[in-house]
C-alpha cells in the first residue's frame, strides 16, 4: 500500500558537473505534504534522503511504501521552485513540512 508520493526534480551543472534535486513528497494518509529544498545529490541519493528523513525502511520496491516520480533534465529554475516553502510552514529534520 502507497502511503507517500514522492516527485524529484533534478537539474544537472554541466559546467561543474554536479547534479542537484529538490522533492516535494505528499503523505496520502495524513493529507501533508513534505518539501525537501534544491540541494546537491547524485544518482538515487534524493530516494536515500527522503526515506531516511520519513523514517522508511523497506528494502525491497515492490513492496515499498513510497512511490518516486523522477523528473529529470529539469532547468535549474524549476528544480529551485520545486523545493521552495511557503513562511508558514515548519522545518524539521532537512525538510518542510506544509500541513
Amino acid at each position: 500500500m502507497i502511503k507517500y508520493i514522492a516527485t524529484v526534480k533534478t537539474w544537472r551543472d554541466k559546467i561543474n558537473g554536479n547534479t542537484y534535486w529538490s522533492a516535494n513528497v505528499e503523505d496520502v494518509e495524513n493529507d501533508r505534504n513534505y518539501i525537501f529544498p534544491f540541494q546537491y545529490g547524485y544518482d538515487n541519493q534524493s530516494e536515500h534522503v527522503i526515506k531516511r528523513a520519513l523514517n522508511i525502511k523497506d528494502e525491497l520496491e515492490e513492496n515499498s511504501i513510497i512511490e518516486f516520480t523522477r523528473l529529470e533534465g529539469c532547468l535549474k529554475r524549476e528544480v529551485k521552485q520545486h523545493g521552495e516553502c511557503d513562511e508558514d510552514m515548519l522545518t524539521s529534520a532537512g525538510y518542510y513540512l506544509q500541513d
